[in-house]
């Protein structure tokens, strides 16, 4: 049995009219290229008062936020990817009290966590298992944001025990173990 292969479309053949209509099937015009228009990040709303804990939940879905702990039915500590606290932790700290939050996936955004506003807007930031290696907590802690935190948690980052020792001088009984 042989291989079938589709018919070859003619010029006048509506299919192939309906895909050079279709943007998919079109390159960019330069200007799009050149000047694309400004991007905007969906905005979900903040949820009513009276939706409680499961409202909140539906909130922080956008932020695939995790291991959410509640107090008083806000949330005040959660766990989030390191690209969702540096692109949306605006919007995050305008509308939830989160103090406390434990972030995964951050090695390749050890620069960009060092300059992030919203790591000075922190009661807690914990570090653990990223494995951003000596240079990156060095960075981190030298960071002005970072002074503030009252408890920074840095375990399993490949630090050795002199590495460890040296960031505890830079942060005397705040650093997680």
């Amino acid at each position: 049995m042989g291989v079938r292969f589709p018919r070859r479309l003619a010029a006048d053949d509506t299919a192939l009219n309906r895909m050079a209509r279709g943007l998919s099937w079109r390159a960019p015009h330069p200007r799009e290229v050149l000047h694309p228009e400004p991007f905007a990040l969906p905005t979900p709303l903040p949820p009513n008062a009276g939706e409680g804990e499961a409202g909140w939940l539906r909130w922080l879905e956008h932020w695939s936020a995790e291991d959410v702990r509640f107090e008083d039915g806000v949330p005040v500590s959660c766990s989030l990817a390191g690209r969702a606290f540096l692109t949306l932790g605006g919007w995050l700290f305008r509308h939830a009290p989160i103090r406390d939050v434990r972030l995964v996936a951050v090695a390749p955004f050890v620069g960009e966590l060092a300059v992030c506003p919203w790591v000075a807007k922190l009661y807690r930031l914990d570090l653990a298992g990223n494995w951003i290696g000596s240079e990156g907590v060095k960075m981190l802690v030298a960071a002005a944001a970072f002074a503030g935190l009252a408890e920074l948690g840095v375990s399993d980052n490949g630090l050795t025990a002199d590495e460890v020792h040296a960031v505890e001088k830079l942060f005397p009984g705040r650093l997680l173990r």
